[in-house]
């Protein structure tokens, strides 16, 4: 019986020794381990198995190889088991190839060698522009991409909100530099993530579009005690600048005036506020990478002063860690919109991460706390929460992990942690006066101190078959996500 065939499959599966003749010499070879691409000289493996076969240094030849490639050395066997060597010039052409190797005298069955294209790529950048909710707006995204040649191409993008189109083609020039423009009427306020650009036969990074409710949006706002504005747009080493490139040289905060958005990147610093000559207009913070605000002695650490709304948001993963502790009377309310007589709703979309630790260790009987207080609080998309609040004395209801004054929404594939229980005199992980509408979460962690983990004037909304309660303990209880 021959041998000869004996290879790995089409797959590139290596044989092993159950699957050959132990009486008779044979080799087989396995997948290519490593990539060649066309124009760049470069080499890959192939683990070679055989039987039969002394252990020592032996010259091999390669039948099929195409142009350009050659064997690198000898293949060294060492208890039936060696390494195949192939080197490629910057001739080689794009292809696969089918190979046999003859060593010892003995020949494998095919293996294939593949030279690959120059990959191509597309970076889209971030937002610039917003859409508005029932107002027809554009947004451009900056593009950078990698051997795609200068041109205009019809692109496509996954994943787009109904009502919002590519407008036109997309140019690429000389540079590899090009823009994206989406235009359309978003339908509905928040982040839509997991968007793909398409063009020339190659997909882009995932990106994300945000639109709001309304057209209407802060022209400043304070940041560790500086003004960033129109002028004064960038946060370098803790100081407003006119100049800056967010992420580098000490530059955590880029404020975009005409758009309300204040980028954080890198943040670690004291209370950011919009003050209240910024009547009912949007705040919009959005995260890129980990940020942190400490604030010692002052009730709001991420606050609205002119009772607008706040989103806090992100497309790439970013977080925001809020730290806040006080010791004198009074309350802590964290992330805060409220301008009498009005509140501000506070919404955290995107994948967004949001963690809030509030500690109150004042002696007064009047100390309150709150994580987050708005009109009405929604926690979307993809984002997290977590909230830790921490009340001493008190003689109100000492703690409330979220406070609303109409509703609080859970809808999120992110977890959600509320825990109150370590304040004092009855704390709920949430409080309000309407309803408390609870469609999704990974996992909802609920801690109180009491006879209760909420106080809601209107109802609690849930499908309990979607939900699993574990560990239910009289001031704890964790809901995990079940349904569909």
């Amino acid at each position: 019986m021959s041998f000869a065939a004996c290879g790995s499959s089409s797959s590139g599966d290596i044989l092993g020794p159950d699957d050959l003749d132990p009486e008779t010499k044979s080799v087989s070879v396995g997948a290519q381990s490593g990539a060649l691409i066309v124009g760049t000289a470069g080499s890959v493996t192939f683990p070679v198995r055989t039987v039969k076969i002394a252990n020592g240094s032996y010259a091999v030849t390669v039948a099929g190889l195409p142009a350009g490639v050659t064997v690198s050395g000898q293949v060294t066997i060492a208890e039936n088991s060696g390494t195949l060597t192939l080197e490629s010039s910057a001739s080689t052409a794009v292809g696969s190839s089918s190979l046999t190797l003859t060593i010892d005298g003995v020949t494998s069955g095919d293996f294939t060698l593949t030279v690959s294209p120059v990959p191509r790529t597309i970076t889209v950048g971030a937002q610039d522009g917003l859409f508005v909710v029932g107002s027809s707006e554009e947004a451009d995204y900056p593009l950078t991409t990698t051997n795609i040649a200068a041109g205009s191409y019809p692109a496509t993008v996954d994943n787009l909100p109904a009502s919002i189109t590519v407008k036109g083609s997309v140019t690429i020039d000389s540079d590899g530099k090009g823009t994206l423009t989406l235009e359309g009427m978003a339908s509905e306020a928040g982040m839509s993530l997991g968007l793909r650009l398409r063009i020339d036969g190659a997909a882009s990074n995932a990106f994300s579009l945000f639109a709001i409710a309304a057209k209407s949006y802060v022209t400043s706002i304070s940041v560790a005690g500086q003004t960033l504005n129109s002028t004064n747009p960038f946060l370098v080493g803790g100081t407003a600048s006119a100049t800056g490139t967010l992420g580098s040289d000490g530059c955590t905060a880029y404020f975009d005036a005409a758009n309300g958005i204040l980028t954080l990147q890198g943040y670690n610093g004291g209370r950011i506020f919009a003050d209240s000559t910024m009547t009912g207009r949007e705040l919009i913070i959005m995260l890129n990478g980990n940020n942190t605000i400490t604030t010692v002695e002052i009730s709001t650490s991420l606050g609205h002063e002119g009772g607008g709304d706040i989103y806090i948001v992100s497309g790439s993963g970013g977080s925001l860690n809020i730290s806040n502790s006080r010791s004198t009377t009074g309350y802590s309310r964290v992330i805060y919109s409220y301008l009498s007589p009005s509140y501000g709703d506070i919404i955290i979309d995107g994948d967004a991460a949001v963690k809030v630790d509030v500690e109150h260790t004042g002696t007064g009987g009047g100390n309150t706390a709150a994580g987050v207080f708005g009109e009405n609080i929604h926690i979307k998309g993809a984002a997290s929460l977590s909230v830790s609040v921490k009340v001493a004395t008190s003689t109100y209801d000492g703690a409330a992990v979220l406070y609303f004054n109409d509703t609080v929404s859970i809808n999120t594939t992110g977890s959600v942690y509320l825990d109150a229980s370590d304040s004092q005199n009855n704390s709920k992980a949430v409080y309000g006066f309407a309803d408390f509408i609870l469609t999704r979460a990974s996992s909802l962690t609920l801690k109180w101190n009491g006879s209760s983990p909420y106080y809601v004037g209107g109802t609690f909304i849930h499908n309990t078959a979607d939900w699993s309660v574990v560990n239910p303990t009289a001031e704890s209880e964790v809901l995990t996500y079940v349904g569909p």
